[in-house]
Parts: C-alpha cells; sequence; structure tokens
C-alpha cells in the first residue's frame, strides 16, 4: 500500500512545475501560451515575481535576482519539483536561480540550443524568434548566460498583435505576422535547421511556424514538457 507523506509546508500536492513569472502588465493568454495552466502537461503553479521585467533583464540589470531567488524557494518549499519561467531572457538568471534551490530550473528554452546544435549539424543555423524589443540582443544575452553554440544564430523580431479598440489579442493576425515573419527568416537563412521561440507568448503558433518553416521548432513548452518527464517518469508497460 502506497504510504503518503505532507511536504511539510504547506497541504497542497500536486502542483509539479512552478513558474516564475514578469511583474508586467497582464496579458490574453491563449492555449499553448506558457500563462495559459492548460498549455501544460502537468499540474503548474504560478508566480509574479516583483521587479522581474524584460527590461531589467535585456539591460543586465539584476535587482530582482533576490526577489527571483526567494520566490524560486518558497515554490520549492510548496512542493514543486521544477521550476520554469515565463520569459526566455529570464536566461541572464539562470546560473543564480539554479544555484540557490535544490530542485531542477530551467528559466528558458534557450537553454535547449547546445543540444539542439548537436542534433542538426554544425553547419546549419539556429535561428531564434523573440520580440521586436529583444531579438536584437539574444546573441549577446546567450553570450552573457554562458552558453556555448558553435553553429550559427541568428534572430528575428515577431510581436503579438492586438485589437487597436480593445487590446484583445488577434489570434488569427498574431498567426499570419508570425509565420510571415518565419517564412521571411527562412528566405533570409535558407540553412537554417531548427528555430526556437524564445517568448512564452510564442508557443501557441509553433505548428504554424513549424508547417511553414519545415525545421523543428522548439519553446517553453517543449522545455517543460522535458523536464516534467524527467522529474516524472513513466511506468512502461509493453510485452516481449
Amino acid at each position: 500500500m502506497p504510504i503518503y507523506r505532507t511536504n511539510g509546508s504547506s497541504e497542497i500536492c500536486g502542483q509539479a512545475i512552478g513558474i516564475l513569472c514578469l511583474d508586467e502588465e497582464p496579458q490574453p493568454s491563449p492555449p499553448g501560451a506558457v500563462n495559459n495552466a492548460s498549455s501544460f502537461a502537468c499540474p503548474v503553479v504560478y508566480r509574479v515575481v516583483p521587479g522581474f521585467t524584460t527590461t531589467k533583464l535585456v539591460d543586465g540589470n539584476n535587482d530582482c535576482v533576490d526577489n527571483m531567488i526567494e520566490t524560486a524557494r518558497e515554490l520549492q518549499r510548496e512542493g514543486v519539483q521544477g521550476i520554469i519561467s515565463n520569459c526566455g531572457c529570464a536566461i541572464a538568471l539562470q546560473s543564480m536561480i539554479a544555484s540557490a534551490v535544490s530542485i531542477p530550473v530551467a528559466l528558458s528554452p534557450l537553454l535547449l540550443l547546445p543540444m539542439i546544435a548537436r542534433s542538426i549539424g554544425a553547419q546549419k543555423t539556429i535561428a531564434v524568434m523573440s520580440a521586436p524589443s529583444t531579438h536584437k540582443h539574444m546573441v549577446n544575452m546567450i553570450a552573457r548566460a554562458g552558453i556555448e553554440v558553435a553553429n550559427p544564430v541568428t534572430t528575428c523580431g515577431a510581436d503579438i498583435v492586438k485589437q487597436s479598440e480593445t487590446a484583445d489579442l488577434d489570434f488569427s493576425a498574431t498567426e499570419a505576422s508570425l509565420v510571415h515573419s518565419a517564412r521571411q527568416l527562412m528566405a533570409d537563412n535558407p540553412h537554417t535547421g531548427a528555430m526556437v521561440l524564445e517568448d512564452g507568448r510564442f508557443p501557441p503558433y509553433a505548428k504554424a511556424i513549424q508547417d511553414t518553416s519545415g525545421v523543428p521548432v522548439f519553446d517553453a513548452i517543449t522545455l517543460a514538457d522535458f523536464l516534467f518527464a524527467a522529474i516524472h517518469p513513466r511506468a512502461r508497460q509493453g510485452h516481449m
């Protein structure tokens, strides 16, 4: 008979992954986006981190680190078994947060770059798609985070399309915009072998981007699925 124990600090159980969230204006999050809990194959719990903003990450301003560490430790005390974030630019803080807790931390799909590079061959380019305000900083942020990628890395900017009257998300227009960016990127870089969607808002459009580009597309949900599969391996059944 199984024996179940409390985690020592909370009566809430079963939340496999904790998500560190930007302290920014809320945005519509369709299924597939990091901020939509139904995007994940496991239960998740969200925490907004005071002072955690994209602008600070791009500028190299780390004054939110203490809040990030405290929030990560709080999530660990509550029983989560892995931590991600809703912003790929958090790669800048990856080492500091991972060192502060004793559970796996994977704050950005950019962590997948070395694995992707090994899987597609050194002559292929890896494309990183992010928001217009961040894409010009991507290569520098990857280097600052200590991620070594032998392959050429190119970036492109794409953005969410909102209705002017309501600021609601226009899903079809956004998908068309990101697909156009992917098509242009492939035309400019025909030797591209894979794409990474850095922005946590982009995974809902991954299939359309993959259909257009014809190359593997990785994103924050790919990373979360990978992490969950490692911390909760499935019992295998079959026959011989």
